[in-house]
């Protein structure tokens, strides 16, 4: 039987080798303050506790949104005015400024991540469809700037639900009388 919960367990552990490298830097100060010969294993000592500290702190942090978001649910990589989603077997990449079209569509296990679907269509008529779950995903909320007269309500309902449903979060309407002209 463990005193301590098992979710503080895990977090423990993904800080672990930062745990390590404080311990050795602690170890290399107190054998440079003792001088003498000792001072020259210390220096060592201290320095690869550093590294194990700051590379520790990189890992943790990436164990964190792991642990969020399955590895099956992909990568999204924002730059600039492009977004582009990483998976397996499927992806796309998304030129904002050709976005006709932006829905949620979600499923009746939510509200979580795995349960919501991010659909950008383009003016070539592909649409790309990313999990909420994936890497990075968060930041398309923040992309929804680009886009006039996006409905952050819908978003947030879309998160919230349980249903099968797809809510429209913003269209070109000068897109589609264009296209109905035609």
């Amino acid at each position: 039987m463990s005193f301590v919960r098992p979710e503080v367990l895990e977090r423990l552990k993904q800080y672990q080798e930062v745990a390590w490298g404080i311990a050795a830097v602690v170890l290399g100060v107190i054998g440079f303050l003792a001088g003498g010969f000792i001072t020259f294993i210390s220096i060592p000592l201290l320095l690869a506790g550093a590294a194990f500290v700051f590379l520790g702190l990189r890992r943790a942090r990436f164990r964190i949104l792991r642990a969020k978001a399955p590895i099956s649910d992909g990568v999204v990589e924002m730059v600039e005015q492009e977004v582009t989603f990483f998976s397996s077997g499927i992806g796309g990449t998304i030129a904002m400024d050709q976005v006709v079209k932006i829905e949620i569509q979600t499923i009746d296990k939510g509200p979580n991540t795995q349960a919501m679907h991010w659909i950008f269509y383009q003016r070539d008529g592909q649409p790309v469809r990313i999990p909420s779950g994936a890497v990075g995903a968060e930041g398309l909320f923040d992309a929804l700037v680009a886009f006039p007269g996006a409905d952050y309500e819908k978003v947030i309902a879309a998160s919230q639900s349980t249903q099968n449903s797809r809510f429209l979060i913003w269209q070109d309407e000068g897109y589609i009388s264009r296209r109905m002209l035609h």
